[in-house]
């Protein structure tokens, strides 16, 4: 599951929308909830990634770079694959399979 709008309600719906043994991977920030460890993730043997990410200001001058041709943002492709293969890969790139 990938949480990237930074909402609190978000949170428990994702939460509870996981498998056992899933990954929640959170780029949203700013979110504020109540969070109960024992029920909500180790119960369920839940995994929990966090990735950061730029503000605006940071993501226009990435974006300017690209189309000065000064980033290649293909360089950062390493997966290609269909939109139905995205939970089989998706476990697979988190497990590192």
């Amino acid at each position: 599951m990938i949480e990237c709008s930074g909402k609190a309600a978000a949170y428990p719906l994702a939460f509870a929308a996981l498998r056992v043994g899933g990954t929640l991977v959170s780029g949203g920030e700013g979110a504020c909830f109540e969070f109960r460890p024992s029920e909500t993730v180790i119960a369920k043997h839940l995994n929990l990634l966090g990735s950061l990410y730029s503000g605006m200001k940071q993501g226009q001058e990435v974006q300017n770079l690209m189309l000065q041709n000064q980033i290649d943002p293909m360089r950062f492709v390493t997966h290609r694959f269909s939109l139905d293969e995205l939970p089989t890969v998706f476990d697979k790139i988190v497990e590192c399979t």
